[in-house]
C-alpha cells in the first residue's frame, strides 16, 4: 500500500502545467480525502522536473496558440498579479483624461519662435525652449497660386474665418488670434445696401513647410525632471515648424439696377469680375456687356504681398488689375501655421501625453473659439446696430470668454470646470442664436422692402352662382402655419423667415338707402382697418352682433376687436406692441353680373411698414369683406438703415 499511495502523486504531477492550477482550486473547495497526505513531501521535486520539462520545450517549438503561451507565462510569474493590484488600476481607469495627440497645427501668433513650447491646457507660448541650440533655415518657396471667384454674404459670416482655423489642434487649447476677418465684416457692414452686392476675386498659395533640424535634442538635465516640473516650464508641444502663405482679395462692388439679384444674374456678374482680373476684357468694355449692373470701386486686402500685410485699400475699377498685377509681384508671404510636435518625439524626453482633462472638454473649448469669433463678426453687422442691450451682452460674454479661456482646462476640479464651460458655452451660443436671428429678419425686411408694393388685382373666380373677388399688396401667402397664438393672429412662415398673420371678416354690409352722408356720392362705402393699442390705453367697446348671413360669422376675440362706428369694422390689437405691416389682402363674394366692386388705399406705399392699415371698400351689395394682414413686431425689427428708403 505504501508503494501505491508513493506512486499517485508522480501521475499527477507529470500532467501538463495547465491543468495544475485547477487540481489546486478543487483540492481548495473540497475536503482533502486521506490518501493526498504524502503529495506535501512531493511537490518540490516534481515542480522541478516540471520547469525542465517546459525549459527543453520553449513556445516557439510548441506551436501553441496564444492563449495556450498567456497561461503558461502566468504559471511562471505568479507575483505579476500582486503588482497590478497594488497600481490599483480600476481607480486609475475612473480619472477621466485625455491622451495628447502626437502632432497639432494651429494658427501662427506673431509672438512664436521655433523650438519654444506651447502649452496644451493653457494655450500660453512658454518663454524658455526646451531644446538645444540649432540653426533654422529657411528655404520654402510659394507652390502654384489659386483663384477663387465668388460673391460675399452675410448669410456665409461663419467663412469669414481664415481657412486654416478649420484644422485648429484638436487637444490645444488655442488663444491665438479670433480668425473672424474684422476688415471683411466692416467692408460688408458698409455695404448692405439692397441694390448692392460684392464680388471677390481672391488670389492665395501656400509656401512649403520650413522645419528645424531633425537632430535637435532636448538640454541636458531636463529628462530629470518631473512631468509637472517640465510642464511648467516648457509646456506639452515645441514648435517643430510653420508654414507661410500669401493671399490678395479683390473685393468689387457692384451696383445691381435690376429689382432682385437672381441666381443668373450672380453667375453674370461672376463671370465678368473673372475675364476682367484676368485680362480677357477691358475696363471700357465692361459697360457694353450688359446694363443689369455696374462695378463702382474695388476694395484690396493683402496679406504677405509686396505691400504691407495688413494692409486695405480701395482703388479705382480701372486700376484694379494694375494693381493686383503690383501687389502679386514679389510675394514674400507671412507665417499662417504652427506646426506643433509632442515632446515625447524626442527620444531623449519622457514626458507623458496623458493630461488628467477630459476629452470632451477639449472639444467644448474648440467650439467656444469658433463660436466667440461668429459672434465677434456678428456685432459688425447692420442688423445688431440698433439693439444696443444684444450688443453689450454679446461683447461680455466675449470678455468672459477672452478672460477665462487659458483656465478652462486647468486640472483641478473636474466638475467645477465642467459646470462653468458648459455655462459659458450656454451663453456663447445663445448670443450665436440672437446675432442669427436678427440677421434672418434684416435679410427678410430687405426682401420686403425690394418687393414691388402695387396692388395686385387677381381674376374673379365662379363660386356657387357669385364671384370671388381677391386683392394682394406687399408679403401675403405664407407657406407654413407655425402656430396659433392666444391673441387671436397666427405665427407662419416664408421658408426661413417668420411673421404674424391676422385675418378676420367684416359683418356683412348694410344696403338700406339710408347712407351716412360724409361717404358721400352715389356709391356707398366702408373702411376696414387694422390698429394697435398699448396697455395704457382703454379696451374699446365691443362690436355690435354682425346679422346672420349667407356666410359664417369669423369675428375676432373680444378683447382683440374694437371697432367705432359700425361702417368702418375695425380691428384692433389691444394690449400690443407697434407693428409693421408686411402685406395684405382684401377679398370678398359678389354677385354675378353687377358692376365689379372697387378698393382705395390712400397711402403712397399702400400701407407696406406702416403700424396701421386702412382700406376702403365698396358697400353697395350686400356681403362680407374678408381681411388677411401680414405683421411683425416693430421693436423686434428696428433697422433704420433699410427703411430709410421706403
Amino acid at each position: 500500500m505504501g508503494k501505491d499511495k508513493a506512486a499517485k502523486p508522480k501521475v499527477t504531477i507529470s500532467a501538463p502545467p495547465e491543468v495544475a492550477p485547477k487540481a489546486k482550486n478543487d483540492g481548495a473547495k473540497r475536503p482533502s480525502p486521506s490518501p493526498p497526505r504524502p503529495k506535501l513531501a512531493v511537490p518540490p521535486p516534481k515542480i522541478e522536473k516540471a520547469k525542465s520539462e517546459r525549459s527543453n520545450t520553449p513556445d516557439l517549438a510548441t506551436k501553441r496558440s496564444v492563449p495556450q503561451r498567456r497561461r503558461t507565462n502566468s504559471l511562471q510569474a505568479k507575483e505579476k498579479p500582486k503588482v497590478l493590484v497594488t497600481n490599483s488600476p480600476n481607480q486609475l481607469s475612473q480619472t477621466p483624461y485625455t491622451e495628447l495627440e502626437p502632432h497639432a497645427k494651429i494658427p501662427w501668433v506673431s509672438t512664436f519662435r521655433e523650438g519654444f513650447g506651447i502649452n496644451a491646457l493653457t494655450g500660453e507660448f512658454m518663454a524658455q525652449s526646451a531644446l538645444q541650440h540649432f540653426d533654422m533655415k529657411e528655404s520654402s518657396k510659394p507652390g502654384n497660386s489659386q483663384i477663387s471667384v465668388e460673391r460675399l454674404q452675410w448669410t456665409g459670416v461663419k467663412d469669414l474665418q481664415d481657412g486654416f482655423e478649420i484644422e485648429a489642434g484638436g487637444t490645444v487649447n488655442v488663444l491665438g488670434p479670433i480668425g473672424a476677418n474684422a476688415k471683411f465684416a466692416s467692408v460688408l457692414s458698409q455695404t448692405t445696401s439692397t441694390s448692392t452686392i460684392l464680388i471677390q476675386y481672391k488670389v492665395e498659395a501656400d509656401f512649403s513647410v520650413d522645419w528645424i533640424p531633425d537632430s535637435v535634442k532636448l538640454k541636458p538635465g531636463l529628462d530629470k525632471l518631473t512631468d509637472k516640473e517640465f510642464r511648467a516650464e516648457y509646456g506639452d508641444y515645441f514648435i517643430a515648424g510653420y508654414q507661410k502663405a500669401y493671399s490678395c482679395r479683390m473685393i468689387v462692388v457692384c451696383k445691381i439696377n435690376e429689382e432682385a439679384v437672381t441666381k443668373s444674374l450672380e453667375q453674370e456678374v461672376v463671370a465678368l469680375v473673372d475675364r476682367y482680373f484676368k485680362g480677357k476684357i477691358k475696363f471700357f468694355d465692361i459697360e457694353k456687356q450688359t446694363e443689369s449692373f455696374s462695378f463702382l470701386s474695388v476694395i484690396v486686402d493683402a496679406d504677405g504681398c509686396s505691400t504691407d500685410a495688413s494692409s486695405v485699400f480701395s482703388v479705382p475699377v480701372a486700376d484694379a488689375p494694375k494693381t493686383l498685377k503690383n501687389v502679386l509681384k514679389n510675394p514674400r508671404g507671412v507665417p499662417r501655421v504652427a506646426f506643433l510636435y509632442h515632446y515625447s518625439r524626442l527620444g531623449s524626453c519622457k514626458l507623458s501625453r496623458r493630461v488628467d482633462v477630459p476629452k470632451d472638454l477639449f472639444e467644448k473649448v474648440r467650439a467656444m473659439r469658433s463660436l466667440s469669433a461668429y459672434v465677434q463678426a456678428s456685432l459688425l453687422h447692420p442688423a445688431l446696430h440698433e439693439f444696443h442691450w444684444d450688443r453689450r451682452t454679446s461683447t461680455a460674454v466675449l470678455k468672459r470668454f477672452e478672460d477665462q479661456q487659458k483656465f478652462l482646462l486647468s486640472t483641478g476640479k473636474i466638475n467645477k470646470q465642467t459646470e462653468n464651460i458648459d455655462t459659458l458655452h450656454r451663453d456663447l451660443t445663445t448670443k450665436k442664436n440672437k446675432a442669427d436671428a436678427l440677421i434672418l429678419r434684416y435679410d427678410f425686411i430687405r426682401l420686403v422692402v425690394k418687393m414691388d408694393k402695387n396692388i395686385v388685382a387677381h381674376q374673379p373666380a365662379s363660386v356657387n352662382g357669385q364671384h370671388f373677388y381677391r386683392w394682394d399688396c406687399g408679403k401675403t401667402g405664407g407657406s407654413k402655419k407655425l402656430a396659433e397664438l392666444k391673441k387671436g393672429y397666427n405665427l407662419i412662415s416664408f421658408g426661413p423667415y417668420k411673421a404674424f398673420e391676422l385675418e378676420w371678416q367684416s359683418p356683412v354690409t348694410d344696403v338700406s338707402p339710408a347712407v351716412p352722408q360724409w361717404l358721400g356720392g352715389s356709391s356707398p362705402r366702408a373702411t376696414m382697418t387694422f390698429t394697435t393699442r398699448g396697455s395704457d390705453f382703454p379696451p374699446p367697446p365691443r362690436p355690435p352682433t354682425p346679422p346672420n348671413g349667407f356666410f359664417k360669422s369669423r369675428s375676432p376675440a373680444p378683447e382683440h376687436d374694437g371697432p367705432g362706428d359700425s361702417d368702418t369694422f375695425a380691428f384692433c390689437l389691444v394690449d400690443h406692441q407697434p407693428v409693421y405691416v408686411l402685406g395684405w389682402s382684401m377679398s370678398c363674394y359678389w354677385p354675378e353680373g353687377k358692376a365689379k366692386p372697387t378698393i382705395e388705399v390712400e397711402d403712397p406705399s399702400n400701407h407696406i411698414f406702416s403700424d396701421r392699415l386702412s382700406i376702403s371698400v365698396d358697400a353697395s351689395r350686400s356681403t362680407r369683406w374678408f381681411c388677411r394682414v401680414t405683421f411683425v413686431v416693430k421693436s423686434s425689427y428696428n433697422f433704420p438703415d433699410l427703411l430709410a428708403s421706403t
